[in-house]
């Protein structure tokens, strides 16, 4: 960890390669970088929380042993170190957070995964949530006290659950569908709306296991990406196309508290039904629109180039207005792994809550990056927002403490007896 830092700022401070050497006051110990950067907010609890960044003995025994070994001559063995395909650029870019002084300008803003973050609009005096967690959605029934109790809180009846591109599917069996039924039935109590996005080549399969989640009524359509080329496969004599299948699931005995309505325009619901607009059809075919896809410079990340979703990413409208279907203003959209960010943000800017689950805490960082990137920036009529809850205090009936010392001792010895004496005793009940 040490010798990474050192190249990180060694690359950003574009020094000579001739610089890195052993006699070099460019190197300090841990003690000496924590005190220089302790007013940047390096400290450590970071420096001991990024070691889960170096888990893997494989890539960590390619490390020399100290700076200026036998097999430490020069800068080469540690730009390979840092070119490896198990080097984390999380770590880089923690680095670069210190350096650059971002890091401590982000506690200004709400950071922290497993964090809820609000966003308060100034336009309609609205605070919409996001709430992400760690959580791969397979192992979710094992929070199911603290997410249904969020889940109540926000009103999520909304849920999405893409099981496309890198998702490891053999782990999607039926026993996985009956434990999300359970699990959904926690969190969005009676009725729930699943939009569910499966390859076109393993719809069957789904299919075959569509009965464990218990729906009462299912529409079936199909997604269309836009990419470069379509994707194809050959099956006998007939060349196919690849395109995601969508499923919308619904559970509930009322279908108007499934759906909502939605009307040709921007105005509401009620001006919209008095102006006699025309309601929109709700769609089961997409065929996406060209968009342009998300890059780690839109939202001011410059240690990762490229694209952050690769071919992936869903256009970020058509799926928002896709869940404007079934989600209303001030309830919740949840979803079940692979949050995008631009989805995320333009359902918040919507007037929706999130709750995000998802294994991987990078999408989730970016997303959080994206967020604030976007408050940030000016462009949104939109600020955090610090709930502060305040403890309900009545100072008349602080009765215990009013008393004096030697009254307080009386109710003491009436109370509990004569043991235990001290606060600190593992007898102690209060």
């Amino acid at each position: 960890m040490l010798r990474l830092w050192h190249y990180v700022e060694f690359e950003h401070e574009e020094m000579e390669k001739e610089e890195w050497n052993i006699r070099s006051s460019f190197f300090r110990s841990k003690r000496q970088l924590l005190e220089e950067y302790s007013d940047k907010g390096h400290d450590e609890k970071l420096w001991n929380e990024s070691r889960k960044f170096f888990n893997d003995n494989t890539y960590v025994n390619k490390c020399p042993q100290y700076l200026g070994c036998q097999h430490d001559n020069n800068v080469k063995k540690t730009v390979a170190l840092l070119n490896d395909p198990h080097f984390l650029a999380e770590w880089k870019r923690v680095v670069l957070s210190m350096i650059t002084g971002d890091h401590a300008q982000s506690k200004k803003g709400p950071w922290g995964v497993d964090e809820c973050i609000n966003i308060f609009w100034r336009r309609t005096s609205a605070v919409t949530t996001l709430a992400p967690f760690v959580i791969d959605p397979l192992n979710a029934m094992d929070h199911k006290d603290a997410l249904g109790k969020l889940g109540h809180q926000l009103r999520s009846h909304t849920c999405v659950l893409d099981l496309c591109g890198t998702v490891d599917r053999s782990r999607w069996d039926s026993g996985a569908f009956a434990s999300l039924s359970e699990f959904l039935g926690i969190v969005c109590q009676d009725y729930w709306t699943l939009v569910v996005f499966v390859p076109c080549l393993w719809n069957l399969s789904f299919m075959t296991s569509l009965f464990a989640l218990g729906a009462t009524r299912c529409y079936t359509g199909k997604w269309v990406r836009k990419t470069p080329a379509k994707k194809t496969h050959q099956f006998g004599n007939s060349l196919w196309e690849e395109p995601d299948v969508m499923h919308i699931l619904f559970k509930g005995d009322d279908p108007r508290l499934l759906t909502r309505l939605v009307y040709e325009g921007t105005v509401s619901e009620d001006d919209a039904a008095a102006l006699r607009r025309k309601q929109k059809v709700t769609p089961t075919d997409v065929e996406e629109k060209p968009f342009k896809s998300l890059h780690f410079v839109n939202f001011g990340n410059l240690t990762q180039r490229g694209v952050v979703y690769k071919e992936f990413e869903r256009y970020p409208n058509q799926l928002c207005n896709q869940l404007l279907f079934f989600c209303g203003v001030v309830d919740a959209v949840l979803f079940l792994g692979n949050p995008h960010a631009q989805v995320v943000w333009n359902l918040l800017h919507q007037g929706r809550h999130i709750l995000a689950l998802e294994g991987d805490s990078t999408q989730l960082e970016f997303i959080v990056q994206f967020v604030h990137h976007e408050v940030q920036s000016g462009a949104y009529a939109c600020d955090f927002h610090h709930v502060v809850v305040k403890p309900v205090y009545d100072p008349n009936k602080d009765m215990f403490f009013n008393l004096t010392s030697k009254k307080r001792h009386q109710v003491y010895s009436f109370r509990f007896g004569h043991q235990p004496k001290w606060r600190v005793d593992e007898q102690f009940v209060m």
